[in-house]
C-alpha cells in the first residue's frame, strides 16, 4: 500500500491532523428540566450531565452544530466524568464536544434541553 500526502506550499507534515484519531465515546446524558416559576416561565436551571470515556477535554454551545471554544480553551474532563453543565436557556437546542487530544479529533451530541 502506498499512502500519498499532497502539501501546498508552506505546510508541512508537522502540522497536518493527526491521523490516529480515537473519538471519544458517549456514556449516558442525562438532561434535568428546568424548573418552573410561580407565575409561568422555567428557572434556568436546566441542566446536562454527560459521561464519556476516550476523551479529554470538552466544550458546550448552544445550537445544533458546535460552535463553542476549541481544544486549547475547553473545560478537562476529570475521570471520564463531565461537570453538571447549568443552562441558562430553556427550550432550546445544545452540542457538547468532547475532545481526544487536539481540535481534529472529538464527538458531539446534541439535544434539546426544555423546560
Amino acid at each position: 500500500m502506498v499512502l500519498m500526502l499532497l502539501l501546498e506550499a508552506g505546510t508541512s507534515l508537522a502540522n497536518s491532523p493527526t491521523v490516529d484519531c480515537v473519538k471519544p465515546i458517549f456514556g449516558n446524558v442525562t438532561v434535568t428540566l428546568a424548573t418552573c416559576k410561580t407565575g409561568g416561565g422555567g428557572n434556568n436551571d436546566a441542566k446536562i450531565v454527560f459521561t464519556a470515556s476516550g476523551g479529554d477535554k470538552y466544550g458546550i454551545s448552544k445550537g445544533q452544530v458546535y460552535a463553542g471554544i476549541g481544544y486549547a480553551a475547553a473545560h478537562n474532563l476529570s475521570s471520564e466524568v463531565g461537570d453538571s453543565l447549568d443552562i441558562l436557556n430553556a427550550s432550546s437546542w445544545w452540542t457538547i464536544r468532547v475532545f481526544n487530544g487536539n481540535n481534529t479529533c472529538y464527538r458531539d451530541k446534541t439535544g434539546i434541553v426544555g423546560l
